[in-house]
């Protein structure tokens, strides 16, 4: 979870459990070279998105975000650390990782009228530094109800979690509010989609979970409003859109 957290706030973050099934691929691309510009376009390989794994109760479990021919441009809506006002202290090295999966998480907490994205995000780094010695974020990106992305940590380190499951590999994404409590606005719908299609064409990122998959029984994150965008296949098809 995120915002200016509580005691009761902080029951939402990233990665996978101990015997979670990999996604079959073919045509996985290996490691390559990457070109200059850091957002330089890519075109990433096929995945079988039919080989989706499921584990019990809920479909689709794990999403292959699969397959594109076509470059995604960087999202317009993303607002780099620096404009924001980031201040992370230095990352130990034994948190470096390569990125492998995405992991979606809603903060938990109810975003209300004239809340500030800003605010919010700025002080919630601050609280994880002060109260959990987290050196930055522990999202890579954070997506607010008028569908602004913002840019968190760096994802070449892991992220952080106040639940119990590992983080190697994962990529977190978390959008402002309580999606137990309040519907998922169209644009942090949009701005997800948007976000997604990008990192699986830039990062070759073709898995997708959320907090309640890989943390199952620790918390409900991202709220049965947003879970049913994921279960249905809903998010996947706007993402593919991105593509066509």
């Amino acid at each position: 979870m995120h915002s200016v957290p509580t005691a009761n706030e902080s029951k939402c973050w990233p990665s996978p459990v101990p015997n979670r099934k990999k996604i079959a691929r073919t045509n996985q691309a290996g490691p390559r070279e990457r070109p200059a510009s850091f957002f330089a376009r890519t075109f990433p390989q096929k995945c079988k998105s039919e080989q989706q794994m499921r584990l019990p109760k809920i479909s689709p479990w794990l999403v292959c975000l699969g397959l594109t021919g076509w470059a995604i441009a960087q999202p317009a809506q993303l607002i780099p650390r620096q404009e924001w006002g980031s201040q992370p202290l230095a990352v130990p090295d034994e948190m470096r990782q390569t990125p492998q999966r995405v992991v979606l998480h809603h903060s938990g907490v109810l975003w209300k009228e004239g809340d500030d994205a800003f605010l919010k995000i700025r002080a919630l780094q601050a609280w994880g530094q002060r109260e959990k010695n987290w050196p930055d974020l522990p999202y890579h990106f954070m997506i607010d109800p008028e569908g602004r992305i913002f840019e968190g940590r760096e994802l070449h380190y892991r992220p952080e979690s106040n639940t119990s499951y590992d983080l190697k590999g994962v990529v977190n994404v978390e959008l402002w509010g309580n999606f137990d409590e309040q519907p998922v606005t169209p644009q942090a719908l949009a701005a997800t989609a948007d976000l997604l299609a990008w990192l699986r064409a830039e990062h070759h990122l073709r898995e997708l979970s959320t907090h309640r998959l890989e943390a199952p029984g620790q918390t409900t994150c991202p709220g049965n409003y947003f879970m049913r965008y994921f279960e249905s296949g809903q998010l996947q098809k706007m993402i593919d859109e991105r593509d066509d």
